[in-house]
């Protein structure tokens, strides 16, 4: 049993913590299938291999692993809240899942067994809005989602060196943590494959090309264009 503050926890047996009332439900049933995936940003991720075929997705606060060949799910369980984004690491190896909430979650799973490696408590205010891992899995960079009350939204570059060398080590904080620009909240992001120095974020109407000194600086800086009809010949709609 775990206790945070006035809350009981208790141990599902399978890598996280449940409150009491969840964890009574769950002792008494028991996932078989999924049908159907949340509506949310980037949802499918492939996580194929040499020798498998699947996929991973969101179903609210459920990430499920399809597996083409055998046609079977694998259900990665312990958010409270629907997940909002997921990524994996090129070599498919790493897969990570957050949320959004007061008791937001972002998750480290081995995707070849379905366990959690490692579990980050609020790594953002008010969760997680999108994340992403660099091709070689050394970094990982987080947006949170928009905070109500301060109107904030956050990007949080991480160095994952620690984790890939030792799983049981101490936890994960930001490398580098830096406000994104009120106006255009930002919804996805994605690596530079051939620098992970370098990322690419975009809200509905606006991009920010962003560039840190990782490994060892928090120093990150960005460069946002203006798009403009007049340069495109067009007019310009919104971003996915």
């Amino acid at each position: 049993t775990h206790c945070s503050g006035a809350d009981h926890y208790h141990y599902s047996g399978q890598g996280y913590f449940l409150p009491v009332h969840q964890y009574n439900q769950w002792r008494h049933t028991s996932l078989q299938w999924v049908y159907g995936m949340s509506n949310v940003p980037c949802n499918i991720v492939n996580i194929s291999d040499d020798h498998n075929d699947r996929v991973v997705y969101a179903a609210a606060h459920t990430a499920v692993i399809y597996d083409k060949r055998t046609r079977k799910q694998t259900f990665l369980q312990g958010h409270c809240s629907a997940i909002t984004c997921l990524a994996a690491s090129e070599d498919r190896s790493l897969l990570v899942s957050a949320d959004v909430g007061e008791d937001s979650l972002l998750v480290f799973w081995d995707p070849a067994s379905g366990q959690p490696v490692r579990t980050l408590q609020r790594p953002h205010a008010a969760g997680v809005a999108a994340v992403a891992v660099s091709p070689d899995a050394s970094q990982m960079a987080t947006l949170s989602a928009v905070d109500s009350s301060s109107g904030v939204q956050e990007l949080s570059l991480w160095d994952l060196r620690p984790l890939t060398a030792s799983p049981g080590s101490s936890s994960l904080q930001p490398s580098a943590t830096t406000p994104i620009p009120a106006g255009d909240a930002q919804h996805r992001i994605c690596y530079n494959p051939d620098d992970p120095s370098e990322l690419l974020t975009n809200g509905r109407r606006r991009a920010y090309f962003w560039r840190s000194q990782l490994p060892g600086s928090s120093l990150i800086s960005y460069h946002s264009p203006p798009l403009r009809a007049g340069d495109f010949h067009q007019e310009i709609g919104d971003f996915l």
